[in-house]
């Protein structure tokens, strides 16, 4: 139901004929006081369109201002009206002062629009005001009034900038930031993934050699363990150790049951072992045990 006035009160200006003096054969206070204002600027002058209804009204003079072809626009909001007016030309919204232009050049097309308190154009119906020329002008109207000439300035038009536009940009901008934060994340996913990968291949062939003797490959880490097995690490430089490294990484979250891993989470296990190794918090031997245990097959 609500939907329903609302479009029905979109739609009034649809339904508006801005033709010439057809609207309503009331003249407002506002028309005469209006008039006067041009009739004291103005050359020569005629009413051109009217529309009056209880909502708004719109007042245009045509005419001869300080020797060129003008038109004169005054927009009257009765009670809260949610729709103001503006003067669009080639698509530019401008503002009249306090919704009056005295003298507007006419030397192209100039069209009255109104908006609603939404921000939305609203297209009137022959609300267009077509540029002419003083020659023309002249030979084709012989019903003009005469004023008192005294207009000098054209009435200086406002740049008008709707508040959506605002609006519109900053969603651009929060939504291009967002992107670009995801983009960036993934990156940086993909750059630690990489390097991991590199860290743990780059150990792995370490551990690797070709023994001429055997003619096979042979894994340092296996010699490794037993020449550890062999060697009794002296008081004075031993070191102080994680007593159960797989305990430990259970405790701090990495699943531990390594024959169902992905290589991506042995990666990250094999880090963290590089690093429990490097801050010597587990020894070498439990190191390259651990090592093994996570990438045997």
């Amino acid at each position: 139901m609500l939907l329903f006035k609302f479009l029905m009160i979109l739609m009034i200006p649809f339904t508006m004929n801005l033709s010439k003096n057809e609207s309503n054969n009331e003249v407002s206070e506002y028309q005469i006081e209006f008039e006067q204002k041009v009739k004291e600027n103005y050359q020569y002058y005629e009413s051109y369109k009217n529309y009056k209804n209880d909502k708004f009204e719109i007042i245009v003079y045509k005419g001869v201002f300080n020797g060129e072809a003008s038109y004169a626009v005054k927009y009257v909001k009765y009670n809260d009206t949610m729709y103001n007016c503006v003067i669009d030309t080639d698509g530019h919204y401008y503002d009249m002062p306090n919704n009056e232009a005295i003298a507007i050049k006419a030397d192209k097309n100039i069209r009255i629009q109104l908006y609603s308190k939404y921000n939305t154009i609203i297209p009137i119906n022959n609300s267009l005001l077509p540029k002419f020329e003083i020659n023309n002008y002249y030979l084709e109207n012989s019903r003009l009034l005469s004023g008192n000439n005294k207009g000098v300035d054209f009435t200086p038009l406002s740049l008008h900038v709707f508040k959506f536009s605002y609006i519109a940009v900053l969603c651009c901008v929060l939504i291009l930031c967002f992107f670009a934060s995801s983009i960036i994340t993934i990156v940086l996913i993909l750059v630690r993934k990489s390097r991991d990968n590199v860290r743990v291949k780059t150990l792995l062939m370490s551990n690797l050699y070709y023994d001429e003797d055997t003619n096979h490959i042979v894994d340092k880490i296996s010699i490794n363990k037993e020449i550890i097995n062999n060697v009794t690490i002296s008081e004075d430089i031993k070191i102080s150790e994680i007593e159960d490294i797989t305990q430990f990484l259970k405790d701090n979250g990495y699943n531990v049951n390594y024959s169902m891993l992905e290589e991506e989470d042995k990666n990250k296990i094999t880090v963290k072992l590089m690093e429990l190794k490097d801050e010597k918090k587990i020894s070498e031997e439990k190191y390259l045990e651990e090592i093994y245990k996570l990438w045997k097959k």
